[in-house]
């Protein structure tokens, strides 16, 4: 029989032709030739048995298979999309006191995706608890400071022009990092506290595989990241209040699972292609169920062993959470100016994507903490909805990089990865809005002036 010219054997014979391989060009910016690399698509994804879920008791589960024709590519696929999702039910007593129910999918201790820049939200309350500790008369986090440089990778800093008088300050830079990921900002912060102390507090906490041991800053050794920078702090008139000397990190961290290799290749720091996997044995750890807690010690600290929360005060909580919680465009210092590149929903991948045109829903207010790099996208959040009383934690990770080939910069973080978390989130925040609560959730303490300082 022939069907368009084409008999019924040989149209099989062509739908089941290879995918032809594509070439992908990457070109450094330290390199004068471009990098070629041969890229084959992978076949189609599996029909994936989305009946396993029909009984199932799992939030996560029933959500996959109320929209199985959009998660099917997703879940035929997830080993090598490294898909992990966590995800927390929320309700209230009589009291407004909150109770847990965490659901997970696919969060395994042992499956390592890179954290990027979700390791900036502990780091952020850490900073917080080393300025009170210190208790040092005249040091805050609105304290005017300057940054020596006395070493390799190592960068000074005299003033922030960010700033709206100029001068840098702790504060100033958890603002940067809470609303819009900055990474020198991080690299403050590193240097402030120093391995030691971070990772110290990560098993006080009762984090002990989190692992945070370097600063965002390309070409710098593990030597190089054990050495922290001069700090100096100064009064209203100008006079040092505290100096903090270079502290050097004599302690080695031992890799939480071992060696670990990730990709086909990469492209290194001179702009040269290794055919071989990256190891990430000694880079930044972090569970998503760590980074979950640390996210959920910082919304209810109440509901944790004091010795396992954060030091810090009502001021400093509230603090964090206004900042966490502000889209980039209503911060007055520092500006984040929509029209020049920071959209309306930056850092807001669970419910928008990443896409600028978007108009943010004011009621909507989503506490998280986002990191993308290597091809590995991850957001962790608490979402309230003002409107309706609503309120739950979702986080998941994926791994949006079909080349196999990291450090090139060519990822599928906006038609893998962002679709993904963008339908997860709004998939959750519409079953939560219908899910009936004994006791509505009061969230009047979650309610910020986000026009003032």
């Amino acid at each position: 029989m022939i069907v368009g010219g084409l008999s019924a054997s040989a149209q099989a014979k062509k739908k089941k032709k290879k995918p032809k391989a594509q070439v992908v060009y990457y070109q450094p910016s330290k390199q004068k030739k471009k990098v070629k690399i041969k890229y084959i698509p992978p076949p189609p994804p599996k029909r994936y048995d989305f009946s396993q879920y029909k009984n199932s008791s799992n939030p996560i589960e029933q959500i996959f298979r109320s929209d199985s024709f959009f998660y099917n590519d997703y879940l035929s696929q997830s080993a090598e999309r490294r898909v992990q999702i966590v995800y927390t039910r929320i309700d209230r007593d009589r009291y407004n006191n909150p109770h847990f129910i965490d659901y997970v999918y696919r969060a395994d201790a042992n499956e390592y995706f890179y954290p990027a820049s979700t390791v900036k939200l502990p780091l952020t309350a850490m900073c917080l608890e080393k300025i009170n500790q210190l208790n040092i008369e005249g040091l805050t986090k609105e304290t005017a400071l300057t940054i020596d440089s006395s070493g390799k990778c190592q960068y000074a800093s005299y003033y922030d022009s960010s700033s709206a008088n100029y001068q840098a300050s702790l504060g100033h830079y958890i603002k940067k990092i809470l609303l819009v990921s900055d990474n020198d900002a991080y690299n403050r912060m590193y240097e402030f506290m120093g391995p030691s102390y971070i990772n110290k507090r990560f098993k006080q906490l009762g984090m002990p595989s989190a692992r945070v041991t370097h600063r965002f800053t390309p070409g710098c050794t593990e030597e190089d990241n054990m050495i922290t920078n001069r700090f100096k702090f100064y009064d209203t008139a100008g006079n040092i209040i505290y100096t903090q000397e270079p502290i050097t990190c004599m302690e080695s961290f031992e890799p939480p699972t071992g060696q670990v290799l990730l990709g086909t290749g990469y492209i290194d720091y001179d702009g040269k292609l290794k055919k071989y996997p990256k190891d990430f044995t000694g880079r930044n750890f972090f569970q998503l169920q760590d980074i979950h807690l640390t996210l959920k010690k910082l919304m209810f600290p109440d509901a944790f062993r004091k010795d396992k929360r954060f030091d810090l005060s009502e001021m400093d909580y509230r603090f964090l959470r206004k900042y966490m919680s502000m889209y980039a465009p209503e911060s007055i210092d520092p500006v984040y100016d929509s029209m020049k590149g920071n959209f309306n929903c930056i850092k807001k991948y669970l419910i928008y994507g990443q896409n600028k045109d978007t108009a943010v829903n004011k009621n909507l207010r989503i506490f998280n903490i986002v990191g993308f790099a290597y091809g590995f996208l991850v957001d962790v959040a608490y979402i309230i909805d003002l409107e309706t009383n609503t309120e739950f934690m979702l986080s998941s990770a994926i791994y949006s990089n079909t080349t196999g080939v990291l450090n090139t910069g060519i990822y599928e973080y906006y038609t893998i990865g962002m679709p993904f978390l963008k339908r997860l989130g709004q998939d959750f925040l519409k079953m939560e809005q219908k899910r009936p609560k004994l006791y509505p959730p009061n969230l009047d303490y979650l309610k910020f002036d986000y026009g003032k300082e």
